[in-house]
């Protein structure tokens, strides 16, 4: 699922606005995926994450292990979203902070999921 949803990531083109307004009389050309499309996109993304932790909920002999990467990763999707409180475009930090960090949830999933079929 995740290499799925990255697929449709990279092969995905997206603009916050649309450049061109329609003029009056002409029909307006088909839009590609918008902010929404990013956001339902990161929120699939935060799949995988939710079933590791709901595997470590459900069993007990099942450990998450921690490096400092994902302390780095953490601090950095963190500073990411606090950054469209003084963005001047606060709509786009938003969008791109919300891709930020849910790449970064999928990371630590990856790693935590390969980790435990690694041994």
């Amino acid at each position: 699922m995740a290499m799925v949803i990255v697929c449709a990531r990279v092969g995905m083109g997206e603009a916050l606005r649309d450049l061109m307004p329609v003029g009056p009389g002409t029909v307006a050309a088909p839009k590609g995926a918008g902010p929404a499309t990013s956001l339902f996109l990161d929120l699939l993304c935060c799949v995988p994450a939710m079933l590791i932790l709901l595997r470590r909920v459900m069993d007990e002999t099942y450990v998450l292990r921690w490096t400092w990467s994902f302390v780095i990763m953490g601090v950095l999707g963190t500073w990411a979203m606090a950054s469209r409180w003084w963005a001047a475009d606060q709509f786009a930090a938003m969008v791109a902070s919300a891709d930020l960090a849910a790449g970064f949830v999928l990371i630590w999933s990856g790693r935590s999921w390969f980790g435990v079929m690694g041994g």
